[in-house]
């Protein structure tokens, strides 16, 4: 919020309104912050150990990249909801990956 519209909401609403919405505004830009540099962490170190682990190279690598990513998207857009999620973590779970946090 910039000095002008902090201005605006303060003759509509008053200071405190005013305050609360900035804090409000700067808690959701550093937690959305947050989100993506954890993503981008995550996504970078599954590409690194992709590529050392198994070799995956210029060739396959991207597009298993872009299939995690899509997976992921689907699931933040809603397109899988929380009864497929449950379902990805029993197959995953089925594989010998079990990633619930204890």
């Amino acid at each position: 919020m910039n000095r002008k519209e902090r201005r605006e909401y303060e003759k509509k609403y008053g200071t405190v309104f005013t305050m609360q919405k900035y804090r409000d505004d700067a808690f959701n830009a550093g937690f959305k912050e947050g989100v993506n540099t954890t993503y981008m962490v995550v996504m970078n170190m599954v590409a690194y150990s992709l590529n050392y682990k198994l070799g995956l190279g210029q060739k396959r690598l991207p597009e298993i990249m872009r299939t995690i990513a899509d997976n992921i998207d689907s699931y933040r857009t809603g397109q899988l909801d929380a009864e497929d999620y449950k379902e990805i973590k029993k197959i995953v779970k089925g594989l010998g990956i079990d990633l619930d946090i204890k």
